[in-house]
């Protein structure tokens, strides 16, 4: 056995069998340098056989901290990418319109692994890709870093990035969130809102349609931004809007080529095929900024969903390999890509330059985009000292940002970032236990839920009524403070709740049910949403019974399934009503976002009722509320019931029919439940 760089041999010391698989730990005599690992490293093992030694691990010694990408201004651009692995890099620079470069420039190799190349003259709108040689193959690939890319991102783009600003964009701020609780979350696709045909919207599927103001659909019902607005949540969440692979910029047909975006190929540039002109490299940018200004300037915060645990596809058709090949996913002892994510392949969060990645990514769209926050998919998949980094660096940033993510693990893995790792942090996660006590399992559809009358479920509820936290001996769960828990009954994945409900509905053998019925289910888990403790979330058309047809995984369906149809929205708008004065509510009255474990215990006291109803008390001008007590009951028994309610005179302002904040009629002593019902009324 012999070890060799560049046909220099190297001692080996100590060969140490770690496993019964055959694998094993070698130990040279001598220390390999940084600029060993950009050679070829061969074991010999026999004669006739060299195996290849690939730089992993071992790379994270190469940690770099300057700047990376390209850096533009009128008089040169600067290169900076970082591959330790390669022997030479190039820069390929491709005027508009070229296929072959017309200039190529030797980049110089740094410290830490860092090449740098500076071409004088003004390069803007010129294209760009870097070519490598490593591990005794050429490599090219776009600059992971890019910021801007032409069509189909065949190319990075030098761009200029104060011409992607808006008019008054250096106004523009962050919405100011003093609590995760006075979040209300509002889950949109952007094609989804504007794409039907009776959206009203003239620029359907785009960041520049989502933002038409005062569009309507049929009856005159409010669509897209307007309908947004009037429904009055705080915050949208955008699926993902960064460069994804099945992105098809050059034919916006989404009734043929629709995704939700969970496949990414570069994370610092907005997806084309929502843009009005996905040609011009720096339209998208100014487009996606015109979206967030006017999401702002109505008051609404937004938050992007975040895909960092995989990529679309590993090899040539990943930036990050292409760039330095294996080091920037999980590698299993047999050299194959590690599959925790259902992706075929894992992103190493837990690598220094990962995680510097990472966090890259989350503060140039929270700084050049002014976005309020982040949700992260899989987050339970990601490393948590990356997380606690993610939240030290953001939330120094902007105070207001929100973050949360998904706790659960990957494929037969447990989570690496789950509930149990939360401790005092400010990360939120999505509660799939209160989501599966209101709607019943999302693997069990045929299942029903509280809000459709399921037993036993009442605990469960009571748990998510607050928050989550370690309320007594019986009711405990995972958060530390009530904002750690996202508080839903549906999202894009798995059934929405209407169609989860009426499949429910048809498998229920023991009784037939009415839509009326349904609706009112509908009603019920929008009530436990949002009077619960914690973070409200609502997946857009959830306020007027959207449906998909019963498809519970719709994420390359057509635009004609995935939009919304505003036409329910006409045929539901009593429940889309009771949304809108359930939000009302919340926002009006503090005693529902309740920021401590401590207050929630003092304040917020559950009643003796009977079996499917669960009731509480809040009293003592909970959090400052200007309500001295409120009494909120979930009754999820499909027939009516006598309530007896605590002493005194009650103002209703929620029942079967009406949400709110003002009075509808006042009761005492007892109160008539209306079957799969919520009430609130105060004194």
């Amino acid at each position: 056995m012999a070890f060799f760089v560049d046909e220099r041999p190297l001692k080996i010391d100590r060969v140490h069998k770690i496993d019964s698989t055959g694998n094993f730990l070698i130990t040279l005599d001598e220390k390999l340098t940084e600029e060993d690992l950009c050679k070829d490293i061969f074991l010999q093992i026999n004669l006739d056989e060299k195996i290849r030694v690939y730089s992993i691990e071992v790379l994270d010694n190469l940690y770099y901290e300057g700047p990376l990408g390209s850096f533009f201004s009128p008089q040169y651009t600067e290169f900076y990418v970082w591959s330790p692995v390669s022997k030479w890099v190039e820069v390929l620079l491709y005027a508009r319109g070229e296929k072959e470069p017309k200039k190529t420039v030797q980049m110089q190799r740094l410290e830490k692994g860092v090449w740098y190349a500076k071409v004088e003259g003004n390069l803007e709108g010129w294209l760009y890709k870097y070519r490598f040689f490593s591990y005794g193959k050429i490599r090219e690939s776009v600059d992971l870093y890019s910021k801007a890319v032409s069509t189909t991102s065949e190319y990075s783009a030098i761009v200029d990035l104060s011409k992607t600003n808006p008019q008054n964009w250096q106004k523009d701020h962050h919405v100011h969130l003093k609590n995760y609780q006075d979040a209300i979350i509002y889950e949109i696709h952007i094609a989804d809102m504007t794409g039907s045909k009776n959206s009203g919207v003239e620029k359907k599927s785009t960041y520049l349609g989502l933002i038409e103001e005062n569009t309507t659909g049929p009856f005159g019902v409010c669509t897209g931004l307007s309908h947004i607005t009037e429904l009055g949540v705080t915050h949208v969440h955008l699926l993902p809007i960064n460069d994804f692979y099945t992105g098809d910029d050059l034919n916006r047909d989404f009734e043929n080529h629709y995704n939700w975006g969970y496949d990414p190929y570069l994370y610092m540039v907005p997806e084309g095929c929502y843009s009005l002109d996905p040609s011009g490299p720096i339209l998208r940018i100014k487009e996606v900024k015109q979206m967030i200004q006017k999401f702002h300037q109505k008051g609404i915060g937004v938050i992007i969903d975040v895909v960092f645990p995989h990529t679309f596809a590993v090899g040539e058709l990943s930036p990050f390999d292409q760039t330095v090949p294996f080091y920037y996913y999980r590698i299993d002892q047999t050299g194959s890509y590690v599959d925790e994510t259902g992706m075929g392949n894992t992103t190493a969060s837990e690598r220094l330059m990962m995680r510097r990645f990472i966090l890259d990514t989350l503060i140039y769209w929270t700084k050049e985009y002014h976005v309020d926050g982040f949700r992260f998919d899989q987050m339970g998949v990601i490393d948590k000292q990356t997380m606690i980094q993610v939240q030290k660096i953001i939330k120094s940033i902007n105070p207001s940002a929100i973050l949360y993510g998904e706790p659960w693990g990957g494929m037969n893995v447990a989570p690496r970032f789950g509930k149990d790792d939360l401790g005092d942090t400010q990360i939120a996660v999505f509660n799939d236990e209160l989501r599966d006590a209101i709607r019943g399992s999302v693997f069990v559809v045929n299942k029903k839920g509280f809000a459709m009358g399921a037993h036993r479920k009442e605990n469960r509820v009571k748990l998510g009524v607050v928050g989550s936290v370690q309320y007594n001996a019986k009711i405990k769960g995972f958060a530390s403070n009530p904002g750690q828990s996202i508080n839903y009954a549906e999202c894009h994945d798995n059934h929405t709740l209407w169609d989860k409900n009426t499949l429910a509905s048809k498998a229920d053998h023991s009784r037939k049910w009415s839509v009326d019925e349904l609706k009112s289910s509908q009603k019920l888990a929008a009530a436990i949403i949002l009077t619960s403790q914690g973070v409200a979330f609502l997946h857009a058309g959830q306020d007027f019974c959207r449906t998909k047809n019963f498809n519970g995984n719709s994420y390359n369906a057509p635009i004609s399934l995935n939009a919304l149809d505003y036409n329910r929205k006409f045929e539901f708008i009593d429940v889309y009503e009771y949304h809108k004065g359930l939000i009302e509510l919340r926002k009006a009255h503090p005693a529902f976002r309740m920021k401590t474990v401590d207050q929630i215990k003092r304040h917020l006291i559950f009643l003796n009722a009977p079996k499917r109803v669960v009731a509480f008390l809040i009293k003592d001008h909970a959090n400052g509320d200007p309500w001295d007590q409120i009494v909120v009951i979930y009754n999820a028994n499909t027939e009516q019931l006598t309530f007896e309610l605590p002493e005194g005179n009650w103002n209703v302002v929620v029942d079967w029919k009406n949400a709110g904040i003002q009075t509808l009629y006042q009761t005492s002593k007892k109160v008539i439940l209306k079957p799969l019902s919520a009430m609130v009324m105060f004194r």
